[in-house]
């Protein structure tokens, strides 16, 4: 195998979305074809946003909180006020204080205090009655400042952070009263954010993940806090595993805006993605963005050809491989993507926080208008069944996936519940470290605040019920279970005397068995009014985009 490194690095911009190129430089889709043959490597790096100036990154957590919405109670003035301003009331079942609204109807038309953000944006009276109105935006404006510090009310991050301090999409930041609007997003930061903002709290995630012996984490070379959630979003990403484009590194690096766009078409208008034909588009969406065709030529399909092309659609900043186009053109119909001054999609730059969430939002307001609303009601019918409280944090600590992770108070080891249902134990003094440097933040903050009635209540309920499922756990988790604790640690790959080709082709095979066989589309798929083929669940439907 030929190694010929290249290099797509990143200077200030001399023109919206311009980089520059160090390095072996490509002539034409001929030597394009040619790298994907010969598996020759690239490292990409996408440009700098032409618009504004990137934030600086403030310092991570390790922990990548998921709440059931009407049970968080971080920022709790402004929490209050939001919900005051959506005319959201308490409501008692069951034992469980929970929340009615129009944030808060489930698909069934239900109450549901586990709901997500698509729930609401995909809520007639939500959007009418509430959303679309000035005065409501306004009044979301004149809030936002009790949540985060750098943000003001005429800021134009505004209503995007509001969303975020409401939905807690990004909360990652040790300093919690910050949101830092312009802060790049990596691929993983995206996905996972994806996931979350698209599905209510659950742990199905969690339980199709383990560990270090998980066949996606075997794929991608590495894992973290985010990869449970990525690993749910990898079909509908353009670098995925299918083709061996995403590894671990590439996650932890800036997503492009192309990507971003590409992952939230085939996630929610896939069978408008697949049934578009290029043929019948007379005019570019937007002046930045131009149909390549098949860019890869006969080497499509190969080894990393999503990568390749990516990067080499990036430093010609001029045409774009078809899949990616086709987003753009949906993107562009259904008002996803907004462009700047000069018609231009910046498709090749960074993505941030405050684009992330405005790309979500847009998205599921596109689908009311393509499918019809989700739901209608303002408050749904009480369903006893559905007053629960339902808790999918989970972090991956020693290389196992521990479902709500806590502290025993006489070991201090961490305790919780593996993808099995089982209680482990494992010894992570830097995750105890971090959780309670978190915890400390979180406490300082309230301070500040003043609490309202409603978050008292609800406090006093969940704080109960946490301390129940704490002591009864605890008495359990003394069953120590350091054989599953010592054999986390052991060797990611069992790779014995098998080439690496044979190694990557088995783990291929694998991941293809699990979440589905590679395809070039679901048109054999019936889409539900969602917008999804005939089936939600993870794995069900392969691959997309071409």
């Amino acid at each position: 195998m030929k190694h010929r490194k290249i290099l797509i690095a990143v200077a200030v911009p001399v023109m919206a979305g311009a980089v520059m190129i160090s390095g072996f430089a490509w002539a034409n889709s001929n030597e394009l074809a040619d790298m994907i043959k010969n598996n020759e490597t690239v490292t990409l790096t996408v440009a700098e946003p032409s618009t504004y100036k990137v934030s600086a990154k403030t310092s991570q957590s390790k922990l990548v909180d998921w709440e059931q919405l009407d049970q968080m109670k971080n920022y709790t003035t402004f929490r209050s006020d939001f919900d005051k301003l959506f005319h959201i009331n308490i409501i008692t079942m069951n034992g469980v204080n929970g929340k009615s609204g129009c944030m808060y109807i489930d698909k069934a038309g239900d109450r549901n205090g586990n709901t997500c953000l698509a729930d609401a944006f995909r809520n007639k009276a939500f959007v009418e009655k509430y959303w679309k109105k000035n005065e409501t935006q306004e009044s979301i404006r004149k809030i936002v400042s009790e949540a985060y510090s750098d943000v003001g009310s005429n800021s134009d991050y505004a209503r995007t952070s509001a969303i975020n301090a409401y939905y807690n999409l990004f909360s990652d930041n040790v300093d919690q009263k910050t949101f830092n609007s312009n802060q790049s997003l990596t691929r993983e930061q995206f996905l996972t954010a994806v996931y979350k903002a698209e599905h209510p709290v659950n742990t199905e995630y969690a339980k199709k993940y383990s560990g270090n012996n998980d066949v996606f984490v075997k794929a991608i070379g590495g894992s973290d806090a985010y990869t449970p959630f990525v690993k749910q979003e990898n079909r509908f990403s353009w670098l995925n595993t299918q083709d061996g484009s995403m590894t671990i590194s590439n996650l932890k690096a800036p997503i492009s805006r192309a990507e971003a766009v590409y992952t939230l078409i085939v996630d929610n208008f896939n069978d408008k993605y697949n049934s578009l034909d290029l043929s019948t588009v007379k005019n570019d969406p937007f002046s930045d963005v131009h149909n390549g065709g098949n860019m890869a030529g006969k080497e499509k399909g190969q080894t990393k050809w999503k990568l390749y092309t990516l990067a080499y659609d990036i430093k010609k900043d001029d045409k774009m491989q078809e899949g990616l186009y086709k987003a753009f053109v949906l993107a562009e119909k259904y008002g996803i993507v907004i462009p700047d001054a000069n018609n231009n999609a910046r498709w090749n730059e960074t993505l941030s926080r405050s684009e992330c969430i405005d790309l979500l939002t847009k998205t599921q307001l596109a689908k009311d208008e393509v499918y019809g609303y989700q739901s209608d009601e303002e408050y749904g019918k009480n369903n006893a069944n559905k007053f629960t409280v339902i808790n999918g944090k989970a972090q991956e600590i020693d290389g196992q996936l521990i479902l709500n992770p806590k502290i025993d108070p006489d070991t201090k080891d961490v305790y919780g519940e593996d993808a099995q249902g089982e209680i482990v134990v494992v010894d992570s003094k830097d995750w105890i470290k971090k959780d309670q440097e978190l915890a400390a933040k979180n406490a300082e903050q309230n301070k500040i605040e003043t609490p309202v009635k409603q978050s008292s209540t609800k406090s006093s309920v969940s704080s109960s019920s946490s301390s129940k499922k704490s002591s009864s756990k605890s008495s359990s988790s003394k069953k120590s279970s350091s054989s599953k604790k010592s054999s986390s640690k052991s060797s990611r790959h069992s790779s014995g005397n098998k080439s690496k080709e044979e190694q990557d082709r088995e783990i291929g095979e694998a991941i293809d068995k699990e979440l589905g066989q590679p395809g070039a589309g679901v048109d054999n798929c019936t889409p539900d009014h969602q917008g999804h083929p005939g089936s939600t669940t993870p794995g069900d439907y392969p691959y997309l985009g071409s």
